[in-house]
């Protein structure tokens, strides 16, 4: 515990309990500021990966996505599955991600910091790796994409953001709740140890 101390005779003069916690409390703050932050990258470059997993399917299935409709209903349904589960993954990290980035920003300037802070630059490393460690046949290949079904790749990679921004919208409030429950929890602690220091 803390003690103050006189200048002159160095006799303690006051116990101070709370003085006592003060580097305990930054420590505490600082943890759960690297906690938060390790949450939002984590998310991200989760979400970034799995971007890029969906990037990689559809170059891979570029013929049968571009003739999806004469694709027959079992092997349709199976690469929407495919699709779906890949993209449901990268929406749930990236969503996480913005939940935990900056609670004090709007959930705008969240989610851009999580796709660009965190899922773009893993997107973006490891497509430049690949199309370097394949060389032109790697390049060739998601040309070919692109011109096959170029229109249809947007739209699944425009709908990760957006099914991302729904889900942060909807869970914001929870988070937000939860938040307000373990301050209170904790103030109710600190309040409870600090009459117990006072009465000894």
């Amino acid at each position: 515990m803390w003690i103050a101390k006189c200048p002159r005779c160095g006799f303690a003069v006051r116990w101070n309990p709370r003085g006592a916690r003060a580097p305990l409390r930054l420590w505490a703050r600082t943890r759960t500021l690297n906690v938060r932050f390790g949450i939002a990258l984590s998310g991200g470059q989760a979400a970034g990966l799995i971007a890029f997993a969906i990037g990689a399917l559809a170059v891979d299935r570029r013929h049968e996505i571009a003739e999806l409709e004469s694709l027959g209903q079992i092997r349709r349904a199976e690469l929407l599955a495919i699709y779906a589960m890949f993209a449901a993954s990268a929406a749930v990290g990236a969503a996480v991600s913005a939940i935990a980035f900056a609670p004090h920003r709007s959930m705008a300037v969240r989610l851009l910091c999580a796709w660009l802070l965190g899922a773009a630059p893993v997107t973006i490393a490891i497509s430049l790796f690949s199309l370097l460690a394949g060389g032109r046949s790697s390049l060739d290949e998601v040309v070919e994409a692109l011109q096959l079904c170029g229109g249809r790749i947007a739209l699944a990679c425009a709908a990760v953001p957006l099914a991302s921004a729904l889900l942060a919208y909807a869970l914001a409030p929870l988070q937000s709740r939860l938040t307000r429950f373990a301050a209170r929890h904790f103030r109710r602690m600190q309040n409870f140890h600090t009459a117990g220091f006072q009465q000894a």
